[in-house]
């Protein structure tokens, strides 16, 4: 059973996929191909994770998390 930090970072990563899903919706003429890749990639690996064939460790959220923190980043900076 998962504790409730888990499910707390779970979140946040879960958050800052639509964020970035969102950013990639509004202006995707203006972003860069990077922050479009890595949109790409971790909505792939959101998916694995709603299908129950990718479990990260709480460790391994914190870092998808701090991607697509940083593509966000990169994409408003070039918006």
């Amino acid at each position: 059973m998962r504790d409730t930090a888990y499910f707390s970072t779970m979140g946040r990563f879960v958050h800052a996929c639509v964020r970035l899903e969102v950013l990639l919706e509004t202006a995707p003429a203006a972003l860069p191909a990077g922050v479009r890749a890595a949109q790409a990639e971790l909505a792939a690996l959101l998916a694995r994770m709603v299908d129950g064939s990718l479990q990260p460790t709480e460790e391994e959220l914190d870092a998808l998390t701090a991607r697509a923190e940083a593509a966000i980043r990169d994409g408003q900076a070039a918006g």
